[in-house]
């Protein structure tokens, strides 16, 4: 062939070269379905924290940003609030109120500015109140700098309660606390332990 001719050809196989390649680089970016991430990506993208956040947990106060992938932050407010379940499930009138602390252990949860020095290194079965059930147990209520807070409080009100009833007690309370409840009390308990 001609000179031109031998061009045209060159100059096609060059575009068809580059337009293989161009389809080689775009087909695998468009393959994915819209608004997917790559895993490792997601898993990066939702670790955000926040104020006293952990990794999107709701540690703190303020609990952790939600990224995506990452773990809706504990709203630890209203009812939720720790003290305000401590109020309304644990120190009523007739169990561990500054009344009927005497019938319930002797642990009296009634929310005042003492309620960390009947709590925190105190053990647990020392009182001599007819109606203590976790006599001889060897657990504080609360350990000292423990973070997230540790202790019998914490266990008598999640499924790992080791002696007694578990606690709210249910026959007077409609249900016992929630998961998000019982997460939000030992986040109010560890401001006490980590004092």
């Amino acid at each position: 062939g001609n000179p031109m001719q031998r061009a045209r050809h060159r100059i096609r196989g060059w575009l068809g070269l580059a337009g293989a390649i161009g389809a080689l680089i775009l087909v695998p970016t468009l393959s994915g379905c819209p608004g997917t991430l790559d895993p490792d990506v997601a898993k990066l993208a939702g670790t955000g924290s926040g104020t006293g956040g952990s990794n999107g947990t709701g540690g703190g106060a303020t609990g952790g940003a939600t990224g995506a992938g990452g773990t809706t932050a504990l709203d630890c407010t209203g009812a939720n609030d720790g003290a305000t379940i401590v109020t309304m499930n644990c120190a009523t009138e007739f169990c561990h109120s500054t009344q009927g602390a005497s019938g319930c252990g002797g642990l009296d949860l009634t929310i005042d500015s003492s309620i960390a020095s009947r709590l925190v290194g105190v053990m647990a079965g020392t009182s001599s109140t007819s109606a203590q059930q976790c006599m001889g147990i060897n657990k504080n209520y609360l350990d000292p700098n423990s973070s997230p807070a540790t202790g019998l409080l914490i266990d008598k009100c999640t499924t790992a309660w080791l002696c007694g009833a578990r606690m709210p007690y249910y026959p007077l309370n409609s249900k016992y606390l929630t998961d998000t409840q019982q997460q939000c009390l030992q986040q109010w308990a560890t401001t006490l332990t980590s004092q």
